[in-house]
């Protein structure tokens, strides 16, 4: 959420399109990250990269929105921190942008609570958070490896953790 956080806060154009690269795609494989699989050369805007972060928590969203805001993941891991000291956080501390595991990279319950009810506060944030609907994400220039599908729709449960609990969600 805190990535969503500091991306949502400094985002410019959310209709800009952003490539992922070859790096990308390998590390989310060695590091067994999470999300859609995307490769190389395939585009999408920066608000569907966006929903993916809390949709799908995917690994490649959460890296290229890195680049594209602070330059770098250690760029917008350092926003990050900052944020998380700005907030009064001291229990908190952020070494990737992904969260996937890294012993230096921590925060309390209680600081995780803290960073949802702000994150509430940013409009786009929030509007990403307690989604109801299902979001349909295109997907430009597609791989010529991508058989499948060109689009996707991906739902949250962020919002309700159980289907049942949403009244807008239905099982097939």
């Amino acid at each position: 959420v805190m990535t969503l956080l500091v991306i949502c806060e400094n985002v410019t154009d959310l209709s800009e399109k952003l490539t992922v690269t070859e790096e990308m795609v390998e590390y989310k494989k060695k590091n067994d990250g999470s999300g859609e699989n995307f490769f190389a050369g395939e585009a999408l805007t920066v608000k569907d990269f966006i929903y993916l972060i809390i949709y799908d928590s995917n690994t490649i969203a959460c890296q290229i929105l890195a680049e594209h805001i602070a330059g770098s993941e250690a760029g917008l891991v350092a926003m990050m921190n900052a944020k998380a000291q700005e907030l009064g956080l001291t229990g908190t501390h952020f070494t990737n942008v992904t969260g996937l595991y890294n012993e230096n990279h921590y925060s309390t319950c209680r600081e995780i609570a803290s960073i949802m009810a702000y994150a509430m506060e940013n409009p786009l944030a929030k509007k990403v958070l307690t989604s109801f609907e299902g979001y349909s994400i295109q997907i430009h220039n597609p791989s010529d490896k991508r058989t499948d599908y060109t689009s996707l729709k991906v739902y949250t449960d962020w919002y309700s953790v159980r289907l049942k609990d949403n009244p807008k969600m239905k099982t097939v």
